[in-house]
């Protein structure tokens, strides 16, 4: 079976609705008609190269992201940044919601700076309290309406995406109890996460992160472990076998080309390391996602 490229889908969405920003707003008000193929190569698992965001106004939907089956209840939002693997539901009929699209160009042009998009918690459903779910909803149906108009301002666009992330934002650092606890140490932990996405494929020593970090390995150990339940070099290995999961899906590799590209020089090595890191071999991954694309 073919693997699905968001190249296909984001050619048949036609996706973006703005002149000069990479960005679109759905909402169940505007749901567009596909062809039937068209619908099922959407609802395959992709890799996204774009940013994702849904929020549901009314009942449930189930995703999977990377692998991992989120349930997002009314009120609720679901957070999909690029380079993750994401199914959706083939329909939401019966449902209310929001769905906003975007790019890193447009993220660029926003003036603030959004910390959540990194994922440092590693949480990707967002539960705003009340107040909050009306302002947002607000927010999205404002942003919707502007972009009605192709050519809409830039800077009326910006800024309600803008005024959107923020709510998002607070959101995401405030729901989590250890991180209202200890607000100081999250520009450390975000710091990791990103020098996480930069520099796992080189593996490199815990004591080489904490010297960019101007820490010691030992406060960066208690750091990680306090905040994630795991040791640095866990989570690098974590992230180091969430990308051989991501191109088991999209590219036709042998073990020893997969553990070759990930820096592996034993493939019998790297094929231990998948089954202790994800619990499954790499012939029962693949076979259960050739199931997840049929």
């Amino acid at each position: 079976m073919k693997k699905t490229t968001l190249k296909n889908i984001r050619t048949t969405l036609d996706m973006y609705q703005h002149s000069r920003l990479n960005i679109r707003v759905s909402s169940h008000l505007q749901r567009p008609t596909l062809p039937e193929a068209d619908l099922k190569r959407y609802s395959s698992p992709h890799r996204k190269d774009y940013y994702f965001i849904l929020m549901m106004l009314s009942s449930q939907s189930k995703h999977l992201v990377d692998l991992n089956e989120l349930t997002v209840k009314a009120g609720e939002l679901l957070f999909v940044v690029p380079s993750q693997i994401h199914t959706v539901p083939v329909s939401l009929q019966g449902t209310e919601y929001y769905k906003l699209a975007f790019d890193a160009s447009c993220l660029a042009s926003v003036p603030m700076h959004f910390s959540f998009l990194v994922n440092p918690l590693q949480q990707q459903i967002l539960r705003p309290g009340d107040e909050a779910q009306k302002r947002i909803a607000q927010l999205f149906a404002a942003l919707s309406a502007v972009l009605s108009e192709r050519t809409a301002s830039t800077t009326v666009v910006v800024s309600y995406l803008n005024a959107l992330l923020a709510e998002l934002d607070f959101c995401y650092f405030n729901h989590d109890t250890k991180s209202r606890q200890t607000p100081d140490q999250l520009p450390q932990l975000i710091r990791f996460r990103i020098l996480l996405e930069e520099e796992f494929l080189r593996r490199p020593e815990v004591k080489y992160i904490a010297a960019k970090m101007a820490m010691s390995a030992s406060s960066l150990y208690n750091l990680i472990k306090s905040k994630t339940g795991k040791s640095p070099k866990e989570l690098f290995t974590d992230r180091l076998m969430l990308e051989a999961q991501r191109r088991l899906y999209y590219e036709e590799l042998s073990v020893k080309e997969l553990s070759a590209a990930l820096g592996f020089e034993d493939a019998d090595y790297f094929s231990r390391l998948f089954k202790k890191t994800t619990g499954q071999t790499i012939t029962q991954f693949i076979s259960k996602s050739a199931k997840h694309r049929q």
